[in-house]
């Protein structure tokens, strides 16, 4: 009689149990599913960011033959070696986590979407090329730290990843955001932005609702918008990955 008593209070406690678990895991993905951005695995979410660093390598290479502030000249060249670097380092992570960066068409249409930036800045006058590089800048890392918050870090699971970005590259990332807006005031011309006048305290994460907000101040074009997002404009947008 003893013994089943004991077995039917084990059997309850562990019933109690699996049903905690799997209410952990539910809210879990709730809250996965609450978020506006479709989440990647990690091969794909390191594909995003080495096509963030190779963005900002060309946008600087791009601009420097044009580039007549000192200012500005130094900080397109410290763009090409820190991101050069970053990409590097980020390549070595991914060898030794086994993995290969993985295409998606969110990091397609980054790609393109540089591209069109990087000729607007090849196609404009000499003397305007420092306003319009430094606008863009500011503008490509705002685009970055959103993606960092809203879609590298809740998508990568890999711990060394997962610290590697919110110890270096969010930090660097920040950094030169901050930079870029400072060298703003010192040129003439109209502000071809509206980034350069937001700006977001070091240790606040970006608000993910908008990174998907559309219109004429919206973070990313509408073909990026298409990739990244949840739904765009009442349609569920097609998830661009799924994790390991």
């Amino acid at each position: 009689m003893k013994n089943s008593v004991k077995y039917t209070v084990f059997s309850a406690l562990v019933s109690l149990s699996l049903i905690a678990i799997q209410g952990c895991g539910d809210e879990a993905k709730d809250d996965e599913d609450e978020s506006p951005v479709a989440l990647l695995n990690d091969a794909q979410a390191a594909q995003v960011s080495a096509t963030l660093h190779n963005g900002e390598i060309e946008a600087a290479q791009a601009a420097l033959p044009k580039i007549q502030a000192e200012s500005v000249r130094d900080f397109a060249l410290h763009m090409v070696d820190e991101h050069s670097r970053r990409k590097a380092q980020e390549a070595q992570l991914l060898q030794q986590a086994n993995l290969v960066a993985q295409p998606t068409p969110l990091s397609e249409s980054l790609v393109e979407e540089n591209r069109r930036s990087n000729e607007q800045v090849q196609s404009t006058l000499t003397g305007e090329v420092d306003v319009r590089y430094v606008d863009q800048q500011v503008r490509m890392h705002d685009q970055t730290l959103a993606l960092i918050d809203c879609l590298i870090l809740p998508s990568t699971q890999n711990a060394t990843m997962v610290a590697y970005v919110n110890q270096e590259l969010r930090p660097t990332v920040r950094t030169h955001l901050e930079q870029a807006r400072g060298l703003r005031p010192n040129l003439e011309g109209e502000s071809l932005t509206r980034f350069d006048a937001a700006s977001t305290r070091q240790d606040e994460k970006r608000d993910c609702e908008e990174v998907c907000r559309s219109g004429d101040d919206a973070l990313f074009g509408e073909e990026v918008r298409q990739h990244l997002c949840r739904e765009v404009e009442g349609d569920s947008a097609p998830l661009t990955g799924g994790r390991f």
